[in-house]
C-alpha cells in the first residue's frame, strides 16, 4: 500500500512504498534516479514544479531547516507563518502548536498583516480589551513595515518558546503568502534530511484540538 506524502519543492504528491518517497514531477530528483523519476512522473501525472516554487523554497532555507533540526537533535522542522493581527494567533493557537511538540525546532516567517487596522479592524479586538496591541498595524507598505511587525510577533513567540528564535520575512510581492496559501497559523511540518513535507494544517481541520492532533501525529 502506498503512503502519501508531499514534496516541498513543489509541493505536489509523492507515494512510499516501502522505501523512499518518490516526488511525482520529473523537475526534482529527490531520492531515485532521474529514470525511475520520469518513469513515476509519466505514471503520475502531476502539475510540474514551477521556477517560483523552487525560489520560494530557496527563500526558506532548507540548510538552516537542517541546521535547526541538528542544533536540537530533531528529525523534523515546522515552518510556521505567522502574523501578529490574528487575535487568535495572539491568544493562544501560536502557544498552544508550540506547547504541542516542543522538542520539535520552528522556522518562522512573518507574512502580511491578517487583519490591518486601515483595512479591517477584527471588530475592535486588535485595539480594546485584554488581546489589544501594543501599536496600531496598518497594511505593510514597505519591507521596514513588515520587519517591525517581525519583531512584534517574535517579542511574543519568546515568551513562550525558549532559545533563538529563528523568524524570516516574506517580501513585499507576497511570494510566499501565494505559493504556500499561507495564514496565521498555518503550518508544515518538513523531514529535515530529505525536505519532504509530512503534513501541514490550515483552513483545516477546524478545530484547535485537531489541529494539534495532526501536528503532533505528524511529528511523532
Amino acid at each position: 500500500m502506498c503512503r502519501a506524502s508531499w514534496c516541498l519543492g513543489c509541493l505536489t504528491r509523492t507515494t512510499r512504498r516501502s522505501g523512499p518517497s518518490f516526488c511525482l514531477t520529473a523537475r526534482t530528483a529527490c531520492q531515485v534516479t532521474r529514470a525511475r523519476h520520469q518513469l513515476l512522473a509519466r505514471r503520475y501525472p502531476m502539475a510540474r514544479c514551477s521556477a517560483s516554487r523552487r525560489a520560494a523554497l530557496r527563500a526558506l532555507s532548507w540548510r538552516r531547516q537542517k541546521k535547526l533540526a541538528q542544533a536540537t537533535g530533531a528529525s523534523k522542522v515546522i515552518i510556521s507563518f505567522d502574523s501578529v493581527t490574528c487575535p487568535f494567533w495572539r491568544a493562544y493557537a501560536a502557544e498552544d502548536l508550540y506547547r504541542a511538540v516542543p522538542g520539535i525546532p520552528t522556522l518562522h516567517v512573518c507574512i502580511r498583516e491578517a487583519h490591518p487596522l486601515d483595512e479591517f479592524d477584527a471588530e475592535g479586538a486588535n485595539t480594546s480589551g485584554p488581546l489589544q496591541l501594543t501599536r496600531e498595524f496598518n497594511k505593510h507598505k514597505t519591507l521596514s513595515d513588515r520587519r517591525a511587525s517581525a519583531k512584534e510577533a517574535k517579542a511574543l513567540i519568546s515568551k513562550f518558546e525558549p532559545g533563538e528564535i529563528t523568524m524570516f520575512v516574506d517580501g513585499m510581492d507576497d511570494k510566499l503568502e501565494a505559493l504556500y496559501e499561507a495564514r496565521p497559523w498555518r503550518q508544515y511540518v518538513i523531514e529535515a534530511a530529505t525536505g519532504k513535507m509530512i503534513d501541514a494544517i490550515g483552513l483545516t481541520p477546524f478545530q484547535m484540538e485537531d489541529k494539534i492532533a495532526a501536528i503532533k501525529a505528524a511529528c511523532a
